[in-house]
């Protein structure tokens, strides 16, 4: 299965996740170097932002597990009971990612991350539910993140941007990141795309008709050509 591709059909779903009920409070303002450089795969500069400076990060060609870390962001009780954050970004017009990860109850074995699209130069707020962000590791701890029944978003920390091995997506690349907040309310999806009908009578009626049927799994390991 091809993870890039994965990740891309959900991207409008992390770019429009929500639309916001009001200005929440700041987590970052981007108007300050706050983050640790990667090494030669990574450089960062000031630029202009939506309000004030902005931070530009750009990525060099190979950059799988090239990181710029701002350390001293983490949460508060007001995360539980924000819906989730957004952040603006000015992408390069290119069709690659950006990623970004948290580090919650600061072990990085249990990390949430999420992609979202750089193919626009102009600047675009993205929305991003709790429930979006993706735990990346199988550690006992990696629970879905949720104020009530999961891990609560008070305890996230140290965020990250860059994106780990499992994008298979390292070509050279920048964005400009500006207003990270947090979101009271988050307008979700909640509509049911369950189809009509019984389970798999699709599937089945090629079986009886003795027509070739095509099996299709994503998100499991042993379909990954790496493992």
């Amino acid at each position: 299965m091809n993870t890039r591709l994965l990740f891309r059909a959900l991207l409008p779903l992390i770019a429009c996740a929500g639309v916001c009920g009001g200005e929440g409070p700041q987590i970052d303002s981007m108007d300050y170097e706050t983050f640790s450089w990667p090494g030669s795969k990574g450089r960062l500069d000031f630029v202009e932002g939506v309000p004030g400076k902005a931070l530009k990060f750009t990525f060099a060609n190979g950059c799988s597990d090239a990181f710029f870390r701002a350390l001293a962001v983490g949460g508060t009780p007001e995360w539980d009971a924000a819906a989730g954050f957004s952040f603006w970004v000015k992408g390069d017009g290119s069709d690659h990612l950006g990623g970004l990860q948290f580090v919650w109850d600061a072990n990085s074995s249990v990390r949430y991350a999420c992609a979202f699209p750089i193919d626009s130069k102009e600047w675009k707020k993205i929305v991003v539910a709790w429930r979006d962000l993706v735990p990346v590791l199988p550690h006992p701890a990696s629970k879905p993140l949720g104020p009530k029944n999961g891990n609560t978003p008070s305890k996230l920390g140290s965020l990250w941007f860059g994106k780990w091995y499992y994008w298979k997506d390292f070509a050279a690349h920048s964005y400009t990141i500006d207003e990270i907040r947090l979101e009271p309310t988050i307008q979700l999806d909640a509509a049911d795309f369950k189809p009509d009908g019984q389970p798999l009578a699709r599937a089945l009626a090629k079986v009886q008709a003795k027509q070739p049927l095509t099996i299709v799994t994503m998100g499991d390991s042993l379909t990954d050509p790496d493992h």
